[in-house]
């Protein structure tokens, strides 16, 4: 079969990082190079305007990134052009509540100062309000109910996503511990996938939870959370914290020096050790959060 080699020289969209199997997007290709399938490219198919994906097979999807067709293109991509990083967006719909790093239904609790990335929003700002903003705004029940309603509202529908979610993988009934348990990759090793348990999970001290790979992982367990003191949790292969969810039924705790990734979504109180490291948020729908001493809570960014 004879290659061709397609020569891009307009603004490429990178979907996620540049590695094989991931999307990459193209706009505008076909507004502004309607003739483009009839330059030697002659082995994928046009099925509407709007945006080419290129993996390793090729994707042809509209503007709301709905795939119309695939095929293979043997050949060169050359592209000219500027390059920008667009995250792939998660099953998990957060709607509002996606800018607020915490949500705390009861009065937010503060041990000393508190570094943060994004929005807060609490039924009562605590006193003294010892939060340090990087980026976002304090939003409250007297201040912004409107803000800090719609943000509880988004996170308890996305909880309940996540709880009726079909499981990929289904632990063993009675506690987890997630940092030793093997789902078939090696202990406390996780692919992306829906993981549920039915009962409490835990990490042990200086436990190590690693995350492999692009897509959704999310965790439901019917109980409490709560991992031990220096626990990490690692991203691998391409995992983003903006894909990593762990929702409980029970209070969330975090153990003293952890550095975590994810978002924490419960009904219940969460609780943060001192200097806790979290690049992700902690969404209490019906209940408190307290932080403990000198922690960064990130929002995601990717």
């Amino acid at each position: 079969m004879k290659k061709s080699i397609l020569t891009i020289a307009f603004s490429l969209i990178i979907l996620n990082s540049f590695s094989q199997g991931k999307p990459y997007s193209l706009n505008t290709v076909y507004d502004a190079y309607p003739n483009l399938l009839n330059k030697g490219v002659t082995y994928f198919n046009r099925s509407a305007p709007g945006q080419i994906f290129l993996s390793h097979n090729l994707i042809i999807a509209d503007s709301s990134n709905t795939a119309k067709s695939t095929a293979t293109f043997y050949g060169t991509v050359n592209i000219n052009g500027t390059l920008n990083v667009i995250p792939v967006p998660s099953v998990v719909n957060l709607g509002t509540s996606q800018t607020f790093v915490m949500v705390s239904k009861d009065t937010l609790k503060i041990t000393t100062s508190q570094l943060v990335s994004g929005n807060v929003g609490q039924l009562v700002r605590p006193s003294p309000d010892a939060l340090i903003f990087l980026t976002g705004s304090d939003y409250s029940s007297t201040t912004d109910s409107t803000t800090f309603s719609n943000a509880k509202i988004s996170a308890a529908a996305a909880y309940t996503y996540i709880v009726d979610k079909v499981p990929t993988y289904t632990f063993s009934a009675g506690a987890v511990n997630i940092g030793t348990v093997n789902t078939g990759h090696g202990a406390g090793f996780f692919v992306a996938g829906v993981y549920k348990g039915t009962s409490t999970a835990s990490t042990s001290a200086g436990g190590i939870v690693t995350l492999s790979g692009t897509g959704d992982f999310i965790f439901y367990f019917n109980g409490t959370l709560t991992t031990g003191a220096n626990t990490r949790f690692i991203l691998t292969n391409g995992a983003t914290a903006s894909h990593v969810f762990f929702a409980s039924s029970g209070a969330v705790t975090t153990g003293a020096n952890s550095t975590l990734v994810g978002t924490f979504i419960s009904p219940s109180a969460m609780t943060t050790g001192a200097n806790t490291n979290l690049t992700g948020r902690l969404l209490s729908t019906a209940a408190a959060v307290h932080t403990g001493a000198s922690n960064s809570l990130i929002i995601p960014t990717n």
